[in-house]
């Protein structure tokens, strides 16, 4: 180790190995499922052919004539004696956006509050991406697209952990969902990864158009859940329900059958967002309770 460290000192700064600080206890792991086609570099597999180190292919030199990467065994074996140069692959940064539910029901606090697995989600995201050498993006919406918390992803402003503090000090929800159908024109034109971040509490309709507009990107539907949402009720008696998004408030009795019936439909609803997603090549992140980002990582090293 120390004649490592003393090797260290002799070799300038711009050849010595990178040194990457990843806590995965607060950052997670992401990838994309297909080649990215920027020519930035990252950490990212894309059909870039360059100055890389994922081997792509044998050519001849003509086609590509670089003698720096002759592969004298290939050409000495070819049938028409022709030089044989090799082609690499090269790593590169992608877009990666973060599209928030700014509507009234992710005001919902159970054992967790929505809102703050939101702003955990976003931080941990935004060490993930300087990690991985990516350009992030932010969308927020409720009926409309939320312009104040609109971060394009080519936009010079940061995105920092400081911005976000304040984003979310400085919070207002509002009724609605329709400005989901006018998020197409905010998104890059470059294929990227995007987050969706909801509790769903809204047509499924609106998301599935997204999925079929937004489909040169790939989307990764966050569904965030509490527990307390189902589980969080009296075995018995009477209890006010307030409908977070229409303000509306009625007197039920809560009982076995009813608690039965409450369960039963969010289970039909978490079905009908799985098959919705599978339809379009996907699978929807179910996350409940509080942020964790190993969970996250999961989903992307299992090839959920």
């Amino acid at each position: 180790m120390k004649l490592l460290k003393n090797f260290l000192l002799l070799v300038p700064k711009k050849f010595q190995p990178l040194r990457c600080n990843v806590n995965l206890n607060i950052d997670f792991f992401y990838k994309k499922r297909k080649l990215a086609r920027s020519s930035i570099p990252g950490g990212h597999s894309s059909s870039i052919r360059g100055a890389g180190m994922i081997f792509d292919r044998l050519v001849s030199l003509v086609e590509n004539p670089d003698p720096r990467r002759l592969d004298i065994r290939a050409s000495l074996r070819d049938p028409f004696e022709q030089w044989r140069v090799r082609e690499f692959r090269q790593k590169a940064a992608i877009p990666v956006l973060a599209i928030l539910d700014l509507s009234a029901s992710m005001s919902f606090h159970g054992e967790e509050k929505n809102i703050l697995f939101l702003k955990e989600f976003l931080k941990s995201l935004q060490r993930s991406t300087q990690v991985m050498g990516d350009r992030m993006g932010l969308i927020g919406f409720d009926k409309n697209v939320r312009e104040d918390w609109v971060f394009k992803v080519n936009q010079k402003r940061i995105l920092d952990e400081r911005k976000i503090d304040d984003l979310f000090k400085n919070i207002k929800l509002s009724k609605g969902h329709s400005g989901i159908s006018r998020l197409l024109s905010w998104l890059p034109r470059e294929p990227g990864l995007i987050f969706f971040l909801s509790d769903f509490h809204f047509s499924l309709n609106l998301f599935e158009d997204f999925l079929t507009n937004a489909s040169r990107h790939e989307v990764v539907p966050v569904v965030i859940q509490d527990k307390a949402e189902v589980n969080g009720w009296p075995l018995r008696g009477i209890s006010v329900l307030s409908d977070l998004e229409s303000g509306k408030k009625r007197l039920v009795w809560i009982g076995e059958e009813w608690r039965a019936k409450l369960k039963e439909s969010y289970k039909k609803r978490n079905t009908k967002i799985r098959t919705m997603c599978n339809k379009h090549g996907i699978s929807p992140l179910f996350m409940n309770g509080r942020f964790e980002a190993k969970n996250v990582s999961s989903y992307f090293l299992t090839g959920a």
